[in-house]
């Protein structure tokens, strides 16, 4: 997957990138990129990985 992220087709890294992203927000100061956190998540770990909590 890391391959196909760096150097896959373009139509693939967008259609990847757009799956995890919900919005992007900028304006003169900021830039936010907002999504959910769960999908990053599964995105991230490793498949079977325990995802990590912390307690607030």
């Amino acid at each position: 997957m890391r391959e196909n992220f760096t150097s896959g087709s373009i139509p693939f890294r967008k259609a990847y990138l757009q799956s995890l992203i919900d919005v992007i927000e900028v304006d003169d100061t900021h830039i936010r990129i907002k999504g959910s956190k769960d999908v990053l998540e599964r995105a991230v770990l490793p498949a079977g990985a325990r995802p990590f909590r912390v307690r607030r």
